[in-house]
């Protein structure tokens, strides 16, 4: 009797779970490979980043002090909300420019910026606003002939204003209009376009300030950009304090530097920056204050300035 060659031990049985692929490693690997990639990602586009992100690079960059931070989504202020939580980043930029307190003369403020799109007429509206609560008397300037804004934040007209004086078509009496808003007085920007003044003219922005230095305790001018037109130059040339406004991770900071370097070789007085449109709960407000916490109290909204004051 032959015997099988072959012997059955056990019958073969169809494993439980397939031996390839395996998915809870394929996974973990998936998961560390894409962490990598996305962190190696995020740190390249860091690295290509160049805009003012702190206020270290403020003055590291520009060699300029930053006056106040103004948090992500500043609106134009209004008697409605008195204490909203935007009005105190101004609060802290009118005491920091000591616009307190009785004046023989008014002090002429403008502030300027790189490029369009920044937040100008926002914080040069507000700052007046937090003026005019403070109880000094306020003169709001449109200098922004090319794209008017101030009216809009008042919700008057705009019909005459700025060009028709800037042409000698009216005198300021004619043309400065009341607002709701107590203390403060406005220049719109009037109805004749850059095609129509060929220009600002210095004497006649010399002029206007002589007038008005009487008048108003302060004169707030908002401005074009500085880059390109030369409208801001002019005003820069003539009022007392030039601010730079710098919106938060926007342009390139070589576009500060340029509009810094426009500033000082017109003969402007630049007094510090404005850094806005921060938003100080997610954008890194540890490299924000950076070492120095104590300015970071100094210049964020969260510092305890009381709302009715300056």
């Amino acid at each position: 009797m032959r015997t099988r060659p072959v012997q059955v031990v056990n019958r073969a049985e169809p494993g439980v779970r397939p031996v390839k692929p395996n998915l809870k490693l394929n996974l973990g690997l998936s998961m560390v490979v894409g962490l990598i990639l996305g962190l190696s990602l995020a740190f390249f586009i860091e690295y290509l980043d160049t805009s003012i992100k702190t206020m270290d690079d403020v003055e590291r960059y520009l060699g300029v002090s930053v006056l106040a931070v103004i948090p992500k989504g500043a609106k134009f202020l209004s008697q409605d909300d008195p204490n909203s939580r935007f009005a105190e980043g101004y609060r802290i930029l009118c005491a920091k420019l000591n616009l307190t307190g009785a004046r023989s003369s008014a002090r002429s403020i403008t502030v300027l910026s790189g490029g369009p799109g920044e937040g100008k007429s926002t914080t040069t509206f507000n700052l007046g606003w937090v003026c005019a609560q403070s109880g000094m008397k306020v003169l709001m300037v449109d200098g922004d002939i090319r794209r008017p804004n101030i009216h809009n934040a008042l919700k008057i007209e705009n019909t005459l204003g700025l060009g028709e004086y800037l042409a000698g078509q009216a005198s300021l009496d004619e043309l400065i209009q009341s607002t709701s808003i107590p203390n403060m007085e406005v220049l719109t920007a009037g109805n004749l376009g850059p095609e129509d003044l060929g220009g600002f003219s210095r004497a006649r922005i010399a002029s206007l300030l002589d007038i008005c230095r009487p008048n108003y305790d302060v004169v707030l001018f908002d401005s074009p950009p500085v880059l390109g037109i030369s409208d801001a130059s002019v005003i820069s040339q003539e009022v007392d304090v030039t601010l730079l406004l710098i919106q938060h991770r926007r342009y390139p900071r070589n576009v500060s530097q340029r509009a810094k370097r426009v500033i000082e070789d017109v003969g402007g007085k630049l007094f510090g920056v404005i850094l806005n449109n921060v938003n100080i709960k997610t954008d890194h407000p540890v490299r924000l204050q950076k070492a120095n916490p104590k300015r970071w109290r100094a210049t964020h909204i969260h510092c305890e300035s009381r709302p009715g004051g300056a």
